[in-house]
């Protein structure tokens, strides 16, 4: 090996060296994708149930028409002021699929928070689909009104429900089973 050839080996092997030292600093000062906090990403509502598909509580896109069957109760059980009197469905299977036994929905029936053949206490089978909106105050509107505190369950929040189109089947339940354990589930 002649000197020329050593000179340009060595300053070739110091260059890739550098190379490597500068990349292990940059990656050792920014944090990993994990701890980054995620962007907010902006969708237009036009956009949705047409272009993007929102998935809700039963995990089929809202607006897609299922059947659900489960326990009826009053909302009451779930401990929350914003949902007391409300009926909810503490559901058992979802086009025929059994489903995790603490899965619960509010349920109505032309937005009105009951459905009119379906008590607590009741098992059902019902026809219809998941909904949503946002509920709550906006926290911006507690600011600019000098508010300090959201009332207790009136948090600005999507929440979905299920809107019942047709029972299609309804029957007294064993009064005697207890309900999933769901306080403070949301």
């Amino acid at each position: 090996m002649n000197l020329r050839t050593l000179a340009s080996s060595n300053a070739l092997l110091a260059f890739i060296a550098l190379v490597i030292a500068l990349g292990l600093l940059q990656s050792a000062s920014t944090p990993l994708a994990a701890e980054q906090p995620a962007k907010r990403q902006s969708v237009l509502a036009s956009e949705l149930g047409s272009k993007i598909d929102v998935v809700g509580r039963l995990g089929v896109p809202l607006g897609r028409l299922i059947t659900i069957e489960g326990r009826a109760a009053s909302g009451d059980i779930l401990r929350e002021k914003s949902m007391s009197n409300v009926l909810i469905l503490f559901v058992e299977a979802i086009g025929g699929r059994r489903v995790e036994a603490n899965s619960w929905i509010a349920v109505c029936e032309h937005g009105v928070s009951s459905v009119a053949g379906v008590k607590p206490g009741t098992w059902c089978k019902l026809r219809g689909y998941e909904t949503g909106g946002f509920e709550g105050f906006p926290p911006k509107l507690l600011i600019a009104s000098d508010r300090t505190a959201v009332p207790a369950g009136f948090s600005w929040e999507f929440r979905t429900w299920f809107e019942c189109s047709t029972i299609l089947e309804s029957k007294p339940d064993d009064v005697n089973k207890p309900y999933p354990n769901v306080h403070g589930a949301r």
